[in-house]
Formats: C-alpha cells, sequence, structure tokens
C-alpha cells in the first residue's frame, strides 16, 4: 500500500533487513512460501483471516507496532461539512460503544449480516463512498453479492445518522485513494492507515480503529524479540536469544503455538469466537 512504511516500526530490532513491497495479504504469503521474503508484517485482523486458511503461519508474540485506521474525506465542496459529521459520529459512537459493538460485531465475524442500504433515506443526498473489496475481511469485502465488513458498517450508520444515501465506488487501493484526492468520492474506507505523508494530500477523520501489527513467518522459523534477559527455547536444539531479534531458520519448535491475545488462542485452536468473547485489544 501507497505510504505505508511498516518497515519504519522494526530498523531499530533489524537494521540489516531489505524489505520488498507487496498490494495483496496473499502475495505476502506466497513470498514466504517460496522463501522469497523470511517474514511479512500485517494487521493482526488480517492475519487472523489468513490464519484460518495457513495454520502453518506463525507470529512474533509481541506487536510490531500499533496503526490508527481512518476514514478519508473526498476533496470537494463539501469536505469541511463531512469531516466535522464524520469526527462528531466517531466521537459519539466511541462515547456510546457502538463502536465497540461494530468491531466486535466483524473482527468476531460471529455476526456478518450487513446493515440494510434500503433502510437509509437520503433526505440529505446521496454520498459516494470509495473502497476496495479486495482488502478482504474483516473490514472490507464482497459476501454473498453484498459489500460487508466493517469499514462499510460504520460508514452505512453514518449515513443513516445524518441521513444520507450510500453509493459504493469499488476499485483496487490506489483507486480509492485516487478517487478520494480527485474529490470524485465524499470519503473511503478500506482499513486506511494514518501516516505522515498520506496526511500531505488526505483529510483523515478521527481514527476509528487501533489495529496492531504482527510479523509473520513460516513454521520451522522462530522469530523472537528478547528482554534484556536471554531467552532459552528448546526442542531438538536449543537457542539463546539476547539482544536485537533473531531469525532462525534451522530450529524446528512444533510443540506448541504463542499468541498475543485472547482471540489468536480461540483461532488457534480452531474456535469462532461469539460476539461477547473478551477481546481487550479490539
Amino acid at each position: 500500500q501507497t505510504a505505508v512504511l511498516y518497515e519504519e516500526l522494526l530498523q531499530d530490532r533489524l537494521p540489516d533487513t531489505t524489505w520488498q513491497y507487496y498490494t495483496m495479504p496473499n502475495d505476502m504469503i506466497y513470498a514466504l512460501e517460496t522463501e522469497k521474503v523470511a517474514a511479512y508484517l500485517i494487521e493482526e485482523v488480517g492475519f487472523y483471516t489468513q490464519y484460518a486458511n495457513h495454520p502453518e503461519l506463525v507470529f512474533l508474540d509481541e506487536y510490531a507496532g500499533v496503526c490508527p485506521f481512518s476514514v478519508v474525506i473526498g476533496n470537494n465542496e463539501n469536505q469541511e461539512l463531512y469531516l466535522q459529521q464524520m469526527n462528531e459520529f466517531i466521537a459519539d459512537s466511541t462515547t456510546d460503544g457502538s463502536l465497540h459493538s461494530i468491531s466486535e460485531k466483524w473482527i468476531s465475524r460471529a455476526d456478518e449480516t450487513p446493515l440494510d442500504f434500503k433502510s437509509l433515506t437520503g433526505e440529505n443526498g446521496t454520498l459516494n463512498l470509495a473502497i476496495y473489496s479486495g482488502m478482504g475481511a474483516p473490514f472490507c469485502y464482497v459476501q454473498d453479492g453484498q459489500y460487508v465488513g466493517y469499514d462499510i458498517d460504520i460508514a452505512a450508520r453514518f449515513c443513516r445518522e445524518y441521513g444520507y444515501g450510500l453509493r459504493i465506488v469499488d476499485s483496487d487501493f490506489s483507486g480509492m485513494l485516487a478517487n478520494v484526492t480527485a474529490g470524485e468520492c465524499d470519503f473511503g474506507a478500506s482499513c486506511i492507515t494514518v501516516t505522515e505523508e498520506r496526511k500531505k494530500s488526505i483529510n483523515f477523520s478521527l481514527p476509528d480503529y487501533q489495529g496492531g501489527l504482527l510479523l509473520i513467518e513460516r513454521s520451522g522459523c522462530l522469530l523472537q524479540r528478547s528482554s534484556n534477559a536471554a531467552v532459552t527455547v528448546t526442542d531438538s536444539s536449543t537457542m539463546i536469544v539476547n539482544g536485537s531479534a533473531v531469525i532462525c531458520n534451522t530450529l524446528t519448535v512444533s510443540n506448541y503455538s504463542r499468541f498475543e491475545s485472547s482471540y489468536g488462542c480461540f483461532v488457534g485452536l480452531g474456535i469462532k469466537p461469539s460476539a461477547t468473547t473478551e477481546q481487550t485489544k479490539y
């Protein structure tokens, strides 16, 4: 994705790393499987969707960083109004707990029922929403011929609150951002990370989600960010880790898994959490 400089989060720990850039999550998995890369960075919730189909993937048991995601507002004559309304909507939804409820609904995938767009009255006009449905679950995707996901739900609820209709404009990620910056779309949402570079040309709303970043590797490797004390891992061989992050392609660890969050533990067990499952990081 343009201007998503995740590598800055790991420069101190992996100073000699060479970085490659991929647009699609599946491309990163393929690069990992074909040993073009030793590991890749991805948002935590996106990884759990991948993990359901690729249980061989494992991850560092500590966040590589945390990124805010926001709605982007189109560069047109109504930009100031839409930005004000969106910030108001996100602030109110955070205060009354509805944003958390939306997160539980989509992040846990316990209920994937989309909001009926026919319920949007549209007395104040129709807004064009730029999306990239290829972003995938749980944020923005197509299911049973309908656009669904966390970002779609946020946009539809916003329109319902302020009396707008909603028209979706689907394209690739670069096209989505272009539609917003050109003012052809009134707002955009598809797991869009807030970065300083993007702020130069895009107006972001208040963050509507905070996402943890995971460092993903192949099973059969070990990524371990050590503390000040040495860390010893024993299987067929023993590894002492002290200092910066270490990548080992020779150590096989197959008798346990580490998970950062309770949601990850459920996924690792093959259990689909319900909307009431405690998820302190979501």
